[in-house]
């Protein structure tokens, strides 16, 4: 089982033993036949996701499961105390082995705070399902800088356990020295590196730390796409396709209404990287974007813009009938 579906388990049990530890067990408590029916599923559920990492845990509270129920009258029943205090110690350890962690750590510049806010609260927290605490964002007061922390050292330890690292990279954060080191820092853990970059980002001068190959654009529907899925897989949430459609769309359309005045920051195009597409989509039709990319050794981003120039002079198309985009020559 994923450790993230562990963890929330593990929080469906701990709430459940609460409820018993309030209630100040004893060995003549009489218990409703509810409570311990909730505890029984719950613990079943823990045992399953804990069965292959940690068979003898698994074990022993499946023992414990068997000797709970001492007594059983009309009105309910009597817990056996003493098999009690083993399930609340045997899931005590597995809560410290399971503990919670950052599992999205953001790098961006504080310039940009406002298009990144929208995409912790449209893209990760409404879309996804993610909450404030899954994300550490240094710009956004209620996600996990906590006042009198030593920045530097809190930066450092949400790098090191974060589940995955995004790199929001502009303008504004090309030329912080701060966005650079936290770059740097990011890519010597490589916890799942992705690079974005911003409306009116080029390309250029991203160094040797960001393969120029795997950034891409933020706002781009199937980028995000993307994500959603990668997300919803890897921590086993449970978001409708409606809801994250509309917050993406939101936050496209946001985001685009909000940088359109903003001059386009552009990037020159050597008319021998569009010769070279033109060529091999001539010699070799029905190739994607990316197979382009990787056969030519380009970035992404610029046999994009090859691709929407020539679209443009009505030298290649679309194919049609085909879900994702592939070119063929008309000209």
């Amino acid at each position: 089982m994923h450790i993230h579906y562990t963890r929330r388990i593990l929080n469906e049990v701990l709430d459940q033993l609460r409820w018993f530890e309030e209630a100040n067990v004893h060995p003549k408590t009489l218990i409703p036949y509810s409570k311990t029916k909730e505890l029984r599923a719950v613990l079943t559920n823990l045992i399953s996701a804990i069965e292959k990492g940690h068979s003898n845990a698994a074990y022993h509270l499946q023992r414990c499961l068997s000797r709970l129920v001492a007594h059983e009258y009309p009105d309910g029943v009597w817990v056996n105390a003493y098999v009690l205090g083993e399930i609340i110690g045997i899931v005590n350890v597995l809560d410290g082995m399971y503990e919670e962690k950052t599992k999205i750590f953001i790098s961006h510049s504080s310039k940009d705070k406002d298009l990144v806010s929208e995409f912790c609260d449209r893209i990760l927290r409404l879309g996804i399902g993610l909450s404030a605490d899954d994300i550490f964002c240094t710009s956004i007061e209620d996600m996990n800088i906590k006042n009198g922390d030593d920045i530097r050292k809190h930066i450092k330890e949400n790098i090191l356990s974060a589940d995955f690292s995004f790199l929001l990279i502009s303008e504004n954060y090309k030329k912080s020295e701060i966005c650079l080191n936290e770059m740097g820092a990011v890519w010597a853990t490589d916890n799942n590196v992705r690079y974005y970059l911003l409306p009116n980002t080029g390309i250029d001068k991203l160094g040797w730390l960001c393969d120029a190959n795997q950034a891409e654009q933020l706002i781009d529907h199937i980028v995000l796409d993307k994500l959603y899925t990668e997300l919803k897989n890897y921590y086993d949430l449970d978001v409708k396709l409606e809801t994250w459609s509309r917050q993406r769309m939101t936050f496209v359309d946001n985001v685009t209404k909000s940088h359109r005045d903003i001059p386009q920051k552009t990037d020159t195009i050597p008319e021998s990287s569009i010769d070279r597409i033109y060529a091999l989509i001539k010699s070799t039709p029905n190739l994607s974007l990316y197979e382009i990319a990787n056969s030519l050794g380009l970035p992404r981003m610029t046999v994009n813009r090859c691709l929407q120039q020539l679209q443009a002079s009505g030298k290649i198309a679309t194919i049609e009938g085909i879900q994702n985009r592939r070119w063929k020559v008309v000209l």
